[in-house]
């Protein structure tokens, strides 16, 4: 079913803010760091979790969605939404970072009910239209190594892991069993623009 999108408006942000963007893992990927001087190794491997993981919740914090209403107000982030049942059900936030001519994805949640029938799928859909539009040599992204269902998605929709910070969240992420992760899709290859 082809999914209705249209641009993201701050007149958006009030339903948004009201949806459920929970996730549950039953999975999760460990981390493993080998550090020799300046020659440093990550292992990352899948490992079932003894208790499924339940995020308390993945919505942007309140000062996040204020932040968000400016952004949009004053051209600085742009995003996309979908609208399902009178309203929007899914967004993406969107934000050119035209020095690294990259378009960085500072969320992309969808409605709980709303899961696993394309919507996300639709969203990068967009976000890649939008990056090609502009230009840009890639779309990149973080989430957390313990966000299974969206290191899935991730993965099947091109993006491609490229990055760990161990440090990101806090300064023991490996031992809290969350590390961030940072993919990119490749939107065009490195050659010289003209």
């Amino acid at each position: 079913m082809p999914w209705p999108i249209r641009p993201l408006r701050a007149d958006d942000l009030p339903r948004l803010r009201a949806l459920d963007y929970q996730f549950i893992s039953s999975q999760a990927l460990a981390v493993e760091k080998t550090v020799e001087g300046l020659a440093v190794t990550w292992r990352l491997r899948p490992q079932p979790l003894a208790d499924p993981f339940t995020s308390l919740d993945t919505a942007p914090l309140p000062e996040e969605w204020a932040a968000l209403e400016r952004n949009l107000l004053a051209g600085t982030r742009e995003g996309f939404v979908v609208e399902a049942d009178g309203g929007p059900v899914a967004f993406v936030e969107l934000e050119a970072q035209t020095w690294r001519s990259v378009g960085f994805i500072w969320e992309l949640l969808v409605h709980q009910p709303y899961r696993r029938q394309g919507i996300g799928a639709a969203l990068v859909d967009a976000a890649i239209a939008w990056g090609r539009q502009r230009r840009l040599r890639a779309l990149a992204l973080e989430t957390q190594t313990n966000n299974w269902p969206a290191l899935n998605f991730y993965r099947r929709v091109g993006f491609q892991l490229c990055a760990v910070d161990d440090h990101f969240y806090t300064n023991r992420d490996i031992a809290a069993g969350e590390v961030a992760l940072f993919w990119y899709y490749e939107l065009e290859t490195n050659e010289p623009r003209e």
